[in-house]
């Protein structure tokens, strides 16, 4: 129940500070907001094909 209060009260905090930015510096971590998005993403879905692929992947033995 505390980490839920602390990261509402977070939320809170992130959403206050956002209303108070003026509009261009706004636009602008928006635009950093969504390339980090982004490439967060793509290396999320390549990590899961990689597991994917360790899951369904006969097992090679090397030794």
């Amino acid at each position: 129940m505390r980490q839920f209060v602390l990261l509402l009260g977070l939320g809170l905090l992130l959403y206050i500070g956002w209303q108070l930015l003026a509009p261009a510096r706004r636009q602008s971590l928006l635009s950093l907001a969504s390339r980090h998005a982004w490439r967060l993403g793509v290396l999320f879905l390549g990590l899961l094909a990689l597991l994917l692929l360790a899951y369904f992947y006969p097992p090679i033995h090397l030794l």
